[in-house]
């Protein structure tokens, strides 16, 4: 029992360092990401990605100031995903024809 916080701490941590690898490694197709879904500032945007997920990513797993960089990620994370682009190729939002309910109509008796 005493190691779970610390592995709570990597299963949370890693993903979002790894990312922010990830995009470190590819700066020209992330800045174009992110210039394609209109945000203003892509250098900016990347370098604070970069900084949050590597950064914050990393300072979970070690274990400085943990609630206030979980804090930190889960309002990222949030953030992201209001200026996001859907739910992609993959997912049932896509299925769905324009303007056809999601849910079948409701027969009046």
């Amino acid at each position: 029992m005493n190691y779970l916080a610390f592995v709570g701490r990597i299963l949370i941590g890693l993903p979002f360092a790894m990312s922010g690898l990830s995009k470190l490694a590819a700066y020209g197709p992330t800045t174009a990401k992110i210039a394609a879904v209109r945000l203003l500032f892509p250098s900016l945007a990347f370098a604070v990605a970069v900084a949050v997920e590597l950064g914050g990513g990393l300072l979970l797993v070690l274990g400085y100031r943990v609630r206030p960089v979980a804090l930190g990620l889960a309002f990222f994370s949030l953030a992201t995903a209001v200026s996001s682009f859907g739910a992609g190729v993959i997912s049932i939002d896509n299925r769905r024809k324009d303007g056809e309910p999601s849910s079948s109509p409701a027969v009046a008796a």
